[in-house]
């Protein structure tokens, strides 16, 4: 029996386009100071089929994660202390992006999590949405989005 899906959404930020080019999600261990953040480690929950939600700016991509995340370092660094979770993900580009205004506010608030009570962007990497939050995005923006939420 294979695991069902889960869905997540990653603020990418100025690191969205050395991700996509490098087709992978990348979060360091800890912090400053050796701080735990849940929001990096759940990288390392992400499994095969997965699909994430690439937010910088707006709603750029869906990804779908390829493999097992493993412990490795930045790519492209010069040292093993930037040591992280990584996930090999594949990028489906939207065809034009979703800005966060055109998903309605009370879903954003009620969603909660990576948004705040006023339905803005959390200051987060990676966190899970739930089934039903997903569902409405994808019969909202099913012109925009690939064909994986079937």
């Amino acid at each position: 029996m294979s695991p069902k899906i889960r869905y997540w959404w990653v603020n990418q930020g100025f690191n969205y386009e050395y991700e996509r080019e490098g087709g992978y999600l990348w979060a360091p261990l800890h912090g400053k100071g050796g701080r735990v953040f849940s929001h990096h480690t759940n990288v390392s929950h992400l499994q095969p089929g997965d699909l994430v939600f690439n937010y910088s700016k707006t709603l750029r991509a869906v990804s779908q994660v390829l493999e097992n995340s493993r412990q490795l370092p930045r790519p492209g660094s010069v040292t093993s202390q930037d040591l992280g979770y990584l996930a090999k993900v594949r990028y489906y580009d939207l065809p034009e992006p979703i800005y966060l205004d055109s998903i309605p506010q009370d879903w954003r608030i009620k969603e909660g999590g990576i948004f705040n009570h006023k339905g803005g962007v959390t200051q987060v990497y990676l966190l899970e949405l739930s089934e039903e939050f997903v569902k409405k995005l994808a019969a909202r923006f099913k012109a925009k989005l690939p064909n994986l939420f079937e």
